[in-house]
């Protein structure tokens, strides 16, 4: 049988055309309390830790006790440096996983330095946390 555009090994190994899924640690980079009380946030990178380059975030997100996830959130997410007073030249990417989970993608860090993740959270309850990393 001769296949047009997709080879056999990928058929065979169930393999699609996008990018394998991130891989996230089971240790969170930053553990939040919102600046408002009313959610606890996870947040997880990968890679870990944070490097140049595209970079996808986990954040998990509870009630204020960390034990309820919390569905149907809005995340606005704007990468910032602050040192150099701006955000990065892309807009991330926020898709809900379900369970709390929302996967961030399309962070495009293109130097080292001090960074942060300004969000703010909206829907059931509305709140903001501020995760910060470096980037060497």
């Amino acid at each position: 049988m001769k296949l047009r555009g997709v080879s056999a090994l990928s058929i065979a190994l169930g393999c699609t055309s996008g990018s394998a899924p991130p891989t996230f640690g089971t240790t969170p980079m930053a553990q939040l309390t919102g600046d408002a009380g009313a959610v606890h946030v996870d947040v997880y990178s990968a890679p870990d830790p944070v490097t140049r380059g595209n970079d996808e975030f986990r954040f998990v997100v509870t009630d204020a006790a960390g034990a309820a996830p919390l569905d149907g959130l809005t995340l606005d997410v704007v990468p910032w440096m602050p040192a150099m007073g701006h955000g990065t030249s892309t807009t991330p990417i926020v898709t809900a996983e379900g369970q709390g989970k929302y996967l961030v993608t399309n962070v495009v860090i293109v130097m080292g330095g001090d960074y942060q993740l300004r969000t703010k959270i909206s829907g059931a309850v509305t709140d903001s946390v501020t995760v910060s990393f470096s980037v060497l």
